[in-house]
């Protein structure tokens, strides 16, 4: 039997799983990082990735096993991450977040997901394995629907309501208070500081725009289904670049700003039905972790077939709770 290791690495820590070439899962290991970014960072996320490919492997029983391939899925240190997979397999492979979470959903078969956190991004495969891509800019406005175009829209409503432009929203007070702040002028000073806020403190605003639309808030009610009509448009984009808006396809959702609550969600399936009837919007299926196993078996057997799909969801609980 030959054996295969996933791997997947970030924020809160590293998650290993180990599979065998016909798909059935065998064990898996966690190890969180204590400092994502900055000094130390870097050594931290290698100790636990070695920690976390230890502990799969014992609980797989092959502490002493060799694997045909690694697939890394790693948004920081890729280059130094894949070296020290290299000491466990005779193949390294590098896939992105989006691959990651589209695998996680379809496990191979076309389709397309939609990654929506900080930023938002769009990713898809046809019958054919042509892939296409929209969002994904992380430029200063922001992904249209992402967490930091939330944010910004959340802190224009706000500077119109302190000028009287705007109509009053519940949005205001929260963000005082979450930046602790008397006014909204102590929070342009700070970030003329080059304190707060800014980039993630600005993504992080869309969970107040959340918790606004809860007490009925119209303005946050408002730009969270434009968050969803936007996350839909984008979609719709890689469906149509994929000749895939008349035809059965399953789209899949990801991230913070899907897992806030339904409002997102609802606008979102609303637009994306409008434009691809036939679509199924489906979660995912499988933990990232054992998505890039997946696509490690996919690459040491070629394309997935039905028996291969079966052993992985059949094995999956034998992993317990994954980690990620």
């Amino acid at each position: 039997m030959r054996y295969v290791l996933g791997i997947e690495s970030g924020r809160a820590g590293v998650t290993a799983v180990v599979a065998d070439t016909t798909g059935c899962l065998l064990g898996s290991g966690y190890s969180c990082v204590n400092s994502w970014t900055g000094p130390g960072a870097l050594a931290e996320t290698t100790r636990a990735m070695a920690e976390a490919i230890h502990v799969a492997k014992v609980r797989a029983d092959l502490e002493n096993g060799q694997f045909l391939v690694a697939c890394l899925s790693a948004r920081l240190h890729q280059t130094a991450l894949a070296a020290q997979a290299s000491d466990s397999a005779s193949v390294v492979i590098h896939r992105t977040q989006a691959q990651t979470v589209f695998y996680s959903t379809t496990l191979g078969h076309p389709g397309v997901v939609v990654v929506a956190g900080r930023s938002a991004l769009a990713y898809g495969v046809d019958q054919e394995g042509r892939d296409a891509s929209a969002g994904g800019w992380s430029l200063g406005t922001g992904d249209p629907g992402g967490g930091y175009w939330i944010g910004l829209k959340a802190l224009n409503a706000c500077c119109r309501t302190s000028d009287g432009i705007g109509r009053p929203t519940q949005i205001l007070p929260l963000l005082l208070h979450h930046l602790e702040a008397q006014d909204l002028r102590q929070v342009q000073a700070s970030s003329l500081h080059g304190r707060q806020p800014v980039s993630d403190e600005i993504s992080g605003l869309a969970e107040i725009v959340y918790r606004a639309a809860l007490s009925g808030d119209a303005i946050a009610l408002s730009i969270l289904r434009e968050a969803g009509k936007e996350l839909a448009l984008t979609v719709s984009a890689v469906l149509e670049r994929l000749d895939l808006l008349k035809t059965p396809v399953m789209i899949g959702t990801a991230g913070g700003i899907f897992r806030s609550g339904r409002l997102v969600l609802r606008t979102f399936r609303e637009v994306v039905k409008r434009k691809a009837p036939l679509a199924t919007i489906v979660p995912a299926q499988v933990p990232p972790a054992v998505a890039a196993a997946v696509m490690a078996v996919e690459e040491a057997e070629g394309p997935l077939n039905g028996e291969m799909r079966s052993n992985i969801l059949y094995t999956l609980p034998r992993l317990g709770s994954v980690r990620h």
